[in-house]
């Protein structure tokens, strides 16, 4: 809140070392540019040592690249395609080389829309019906904050979504079934 959009990889690294430090020191404390307080306990304590996996939902190369520099692995987004996937891998892969990771033991993750019912047909239906409201959401949200700051960090869902009109899919049915075609 009250954040320059601008400045969102420079508070992202902010947090994540912060993550880092309390995973390992059991303290945290922030004081920069973006973040302010003193000195604290996290409770409860790190199970696992070194803390929990993180993870970057990585969608645009601006993304790919950031998590590629620190090695941290991605959570591929369900709504690209199959040869998108491969061109963001072998990004990240290429940038993770550069900065000294072993990208084979980098493990990344795919997320997925999924429903299960014993009838199929209202499994689908029931994904449909989530999409097509996720779908709506995010036209409406857009037209909101078309001028505002708020969505300066979707830019790349944006352009996503201004590709898929410009060829002559409008209707939220037409995306839900684009987005059926790319991962069934």
């Amino acid at each position: 809140f009250g954040t320059d959009m601008d400045n969102s990889r420079a508070l992202m690294d902010c947090w994540y070392d912060l993550m880092k430090e309390g995973f390992n020191e059991g303290y945290i404390a922030a004081d920069n540019e973006h973040i302010k307080f003193p000195k604290i306990q996290l409770n409860p304590s790190a199970y696992t040592q070194g803390g929990a996996p993180v993870y970057v939902v990585a969608e645009s190369a601006s993304t790919t690249e950031w998590a590629a520099e620190r090695g941290l692995p991605m959570i591929l987004s369900w709504i690209i395609n199959t040869h998108e996937k491969k061109a963001q891998l072998d990004l990240y892969n290429e940038v993770a080389t550069e900065h000294g990771y072993d990208v084979t033991k980098i493990d990344h993750c795919l997320s997925y829309i999924t429903s299960v019912d014993h009838d199929s047909n209202k499994a689908k239906d029931i994904c449909r019906n989530f999409l097509g409201h996720w779908y709506d959401s995010y036209v409406n949200a857009t037209k909101i904050f078309d001028d505002s700051d708020q969505t300066k960090g979707y830019d790349f869902n944006k352009g996503q979504w201004r590709d898929f009109v410009l060829k002559g899919h409008k209707d939220t049915n037409r995306r839900i079934d684009y987005s059926y075609e790319i991962n069934p």
